[in-house]
């Protein structure tokens, strides 16, 4: 996730305690914040340092609701959007939250609360004009004050546009499958992957290590997709923890140094990172 500058740079300020906000809210630092986006027109305030853990909105896919906006549209947009009583900015990405649900946290973030929350403004109705009397029908005329009926959509019209709240991400469109990468050539016997001069890995063709996965902190497999082999024996070499890999229809499957075990696999080939011991006896590949 990259890093989007923030519209408002805030100053840091002290934090306390942990206390509890206004009207039953999330728990949040008692700490004085800075008002958003002026202290004469004051929306949100603002805490620097602090990310509010937790009580995020979500769409209706069970996805979180994030915009890759800055600070100063962070809360416009949480002010703006149903629901949302509080925000955090993180690494270029603002994530709106509930009004309860949350705790304040030290972090690399800012995070703030809606103070003023917008809303539409209210139109008067107009008076009903006087209606005057409807004249007779004439042959083969309709009524008067009977609307016309509305015409059928032509073929292949399209629908209106959905409107959403700018910088909210949205589920991409659908888009026809395109065709697999081809698969990844699989050496015809066991040998050297040189990174430049050097022997990095080893490799086996039509080997694959099953368990031992390197896992992030989510819980989901780390893995590099459309890499060859070179590719993914350089990354492992850099990959902290990383002591061996798998490359498996053009995705590479990053391993730990143990707990894994070597199975027959066709069209599969695995390696492992040395780490200052000679290699075995064979041929070089380089990349």
């Amino acid at each position: 996730m990259r890093a989007v500058p923030a519209l408002l740079l805030l100053s840091a300020f002290g934090l306390g305690l942990v206390a509890a906000s206004p009207a039953g809210g999330g728990r949040r630092l008692a700490a004085a914040g800075s008002c958003i986006p002026s202290a004469t027109n004051c929306t949100c305030t603002a805490e620097a340092g602090v990310e509010y853990v937790g009580g995020d909105l979500q769409a209706s896919n069970g996805q979180l609701m994030t915009a890759q906006i800055g600070v100063n549209d962070c809360c416009l947009g949480c002010a703006n959007l149903l629901n949302c009583t509080a925000w955090t900015v993180k690494e270029g990405l603002c994530y709106f939250k509930a009004a309860s649900g949350w705790t304040a946290m030290p972090g690399n973030a800012t995070s703030g609360t809606v103070v003023t929350k917008s809303t539409p403004p209210v139109v008067e109705p107009s008076p009903a004009p006087a209606m005057s009397p409807e004249p007779e029908a004439s042959p083969g005329m309709s009524p008067a004050g009977v609307p016309a009926p509305m015409p059928a959509p032509a073929p292949g019209a399209s629908p209106p546009p959905t409107i959403v709240l700018p910088g909210l991400l949205v589920p991409p469109p659908t888009v026809n499958p395109v065709a697999s990468p081809p698969p990844a050539v699989v050496p015809l016997e066991p040998g050297c992957v040189n990174i430049g001069d050097n022997c990095t890995c080893w490799e086996e063709p039509n080997v694959e290590y099953q368990g031992g996965d390197i896992t992030a902190q989510d819980g989901n497999l780390v893995t590099a997709v459309g890499v060859g082999l070179g590719d993914c024996c350089k990354g492992c070499a850099t990959l902290p923890g990383c002591g061996a890999f798998t490359l498996k229809q053009n995705t590479c499957y990053f391993k730990n140094a143990t707990g894994w075990t070597k199975v027959n696999a066709t069209g599969v080939v695995s390696g492992w990172v040395i780490q200052g011991s000679p290699p075995p006896a064979g041929r070089r590949l380089r990349f």
